[in-house]
């Protein structure tokens, strides 16, 4: 009786903190809107779709041994819309209309109720045809809450790290090993914290990982809830490099919506290492999500090693 007991009240006490956290940070039901300070953020409609010319056009005429490579980061918003709907197939189109290769996404839900309980990193994997890894940041009673990531070509390995957080959201950082035509490119993702002290722990916690990792094919993609120019970021930039610098042109490719009807700010970003080529940065406007899409097309160009493989 004694054991019986015992899990039972286990039992009690694990669906009080799911309860709690459900109410929270809208886990069980969703809300349209980001929690931050108890202040509301509007959706964001308002980006349209703007692929800037590239600095120099010769460059179209791309070597046998070259290839573009097609990156994107996607705040999902757990799949639904801004009245609260479960819109996990109009997220789906929307990606496959960028024709990415490579997929980083972040707030994707696992057994959710407010998802209608569908492993959402396996559903949209299953309708590209692609290859997918996933990272929790939450898990509640097997309900997960994370990151993703998607791609065409063969993952190798993954690892997922947590990151210093304070909150019962907690944060993380999802590593991809991928295999694109014999060449390894380590892949990152994370979504960082809303609370300015998290980040600066989060932020450190990445520059470390990144600083040890030997692969010169390295790219990070996320929602970073900070913009690219403060202090803290800095620490990023000084070893990789924001696509956004390799475009040249006026445009301000604003992803998410702050405090304002319509973006105002670039949270979402994705950044490669110095030796890539960037060929073109661009945003698209989701109709579902709160965040915008953001697409990096890259040069991938095989070693000398892989044109034998």
């Amino acid at each position: 009786m004694k054991h019986k007991f015992f899990y039972i009240s286990i039992l009690i006490i694990s669906l009080g903190i799911l309860v709690l956290a459900g109410i929270k940070y809208g886990l069980l039901f969703s809300s349209p809107f980001k929690e931050d300070t108890g202040i509301k953020t509007i959706n964001t409609m308002a980006v349209s779709r703007s692929s800037v010319q590239r600095q120099n056009p010769e460059k179209d005429l791309i070597h046998s041994a070259s290839k573009e490579l097609r990156l994107l980061t996607f705040n999902i918003r757990h799949g639904v819309n801004e009245k609260g709907e479960e819109s996990l197939d109009a997220i789906i189109e929307s990606i496959k209309d960028t024709k990415a290769e490579i997929i980083a996404l972040q707030e994707v839900d696992k057994f959710m109720p407010r998802s209608r309980f569908k492993d959402q990193a396996k559903e949209i994997a299953k309708a590209l045809g692609y290859n997918y890894v996933y990272g929790e940041t939450i898990n509640l009673l097997g309900i997960k809450y994370g990151n993703a990531i998607l791609s065409v070509y063969p993952i190798v390995e993954h690892e997922n790290t947590k990151l210093y957080s304070k909150e019962i959201e907690t944060r993380g950082l999802l590593k991809a090993v991928i295999d694109v035509d014999g060449v390894l490119y380590n892949v990152y993702t994370t979504h960082l914290g809303l609370n300015s002290e998290e980040r600066i722990r989060q932020i450190e916690q990445i520059k470390h990982i990144i600083e040890s990792d030997s692969s010169d094919r390295i790219i990070l993609m996320g929602d970073f809830n900070e913009e690219a120019d403060t202090i803290t970021m800095q620490q990023i930039s000084s070893m990789l490099v924001d696509s956004i610098e390799m475009v040249d042109s006026d445009i301000e490719f604003y992803t998410y919506a702050f405090y304002s009807d319509k973006p105002n700010t670039r949270i979402d970003r994705i950044y490669v290492g110095q030796n890539i080529e960037i060929l073109d940065h661009y945003v698209v406007a989701s109709e579902t999500s709160d965040h915008s899409l953001v697409v990096v097309i890259i040069s991938h160009t095989k070693t000398k090693e892989a044109w034998h493989l």
